[in-house]
């Protein structure tokens, strides 16, 4: 990224060179932080005043939105300026992504829900008439949320080595769900649990039965299946995506702010601006050839897949499905403050892993 600096200081000496290291330091992370986004963003760096009454500086970048993200602040030591005012900026950066992360979250959810709604009286109909495919086919494209939870359970799966990576079949497994809504359907239609909550439990259930029956293993040679698997997990690097809610959505604008909908980042987690900074600057040098917030990252989903198999599935439903404690509770059956603890517990640990461990651990 490239960096514009306007300095105005009364004096004209040059900027020690520790200082613009600093800034280029600053533009580089910055650059990473935005290494997806669609459009270039431009820095912004305004330095006055002098020694003897103070510096200002100010950082300031404009977002495709047209909002502006900006931090600023005086101090007699430029070096200690340069490095307070950048924390901040980070902080006001972060808080704008994650922002706009869980608006994108809390805006899919709400769309799904209420597409769900409308098309109770369609599902009614194929289901009173007996038209068990054209149900499983309506059931598929209102409920994406659910395959995607099945997605990234297998995938956690395969990363406690429950299961041999691939020899599973998300296609297959979704089936199976979808065949249990149409079996119950008279259950949702008492109104006794929300078709979506329904499909939730139906998910945990079908896994559940795959990893204990060891049914998997029928495919070990099947390698149809793996394709199948690999093409399923490439359906959103496609030109055009669906952000779930039914909308077509430009996959640019999916990675403007770093969605990612099936892994974790630290904008899921709220990990302390400044323990993140510091993992930063004590990444190993080797790996700048790797984003250091992907290699932070990558550690965050791995410390997931660690986690015993009921908590990473409350989590997830927290984190990704958008559903409250309530909703989770009556998914894991489980009381609603049993499911808060547990969420508390798996951000804590989280962050505690994360903020105590040792940058090239991280790397690795």
């Amino acid at each position: 990224m490239m960096y514009k600096l306007t300095d105005t200081r009364k004096e004209k000496s040059m900027l020690p060179a520790n200082v613009v290291e600093m800034f280029e330091k600053h533009a580089k992370r910055v650059s990473e932080f935005f290494k997806r986004y669609s459009k270039p963003v431009n820095l912004e760096i305004h330095l006055s005043g002098d020694e003897k009454k103070g510096y200002h500086l100010s950082y300031s970048l404009r977002l495709k939105d047209g909002s502006i993200v900006y931090a600023d602040g005086r101090d007699r030591s430029l070096e200690k300026l340069v490095a307070e005012v950048f924390r901040s900026f980070i902080r006001a950066l972060k808080r704008e992504r994650a922002q706009e992360r869980k608006e994108h979250l809390v805006k899919r959810a709400k769309k799904a829900k209420e597409k769900l709604i409308k098309a109770q009286r369609t599902l009614v109909d194929l289901h009173h008439n007996d038209l068990q495919e054209e149900f499983k086919y309506l059931i598929g494209e209102l409920l994406p949320s659910v395959k995607r939870y099945m997605h990234r359970r297998i995938r956690t799966f395969e990363a406690k080595g429950l299961i041999p990576e691939g020899k599973v079949s998300l296609m297959r497994a979704f089936d199976r769900v979808k065949e249990y809504l149409f079996e119950h359907f008279a259950e949702y239609e008492k109104g006794n649990v929300p078709l979506d909550l329904q499909a939730y439990k139906a998910a945990d259930e079908v896994l559940e039965s795959i990893l204990k029956s060891g049914e998997w293993a029928e495919n070990l040679e099947v390698t149809s299946i793996e394709e199948l698997a690999k093409k399923e997990a490439k359906s959103m690097e496609e030109e055009f995506s669906t952000d779930g809610d039914g909308d077509l959505v430009m996959l640019e604008e999916l990675d403007d702010i770093s969605y990612h909908l099936d892994e974790y980042t630290t904008d899921d987690i709220n990990l302390a601006v400044d323990d993140e900074e510091r993992i930063m600057e004590e990444l190993d040098e080797g790996n700048s050839a790797h984003s250091k917030e992907d290699i932070l990252n990558k550690k965050i989903n791995t410390l997931m897949h660690e986690l015993p198999w009921e908590d990473s599935g409350v989590y997830d439903l927290y984190i990704h499905g958008n559903l409250s404690f309530e909703e989770i509770a009556v998914v894991k059956d489980k009381e609603p403050k049993e499911i808060e603890n547990i969420v508390k517990k798996v951000e804590m640990h989280l962050k505690s892993e994360l903020s105590t461990g040792n940058a090239n651990t991280l790397a690795q």
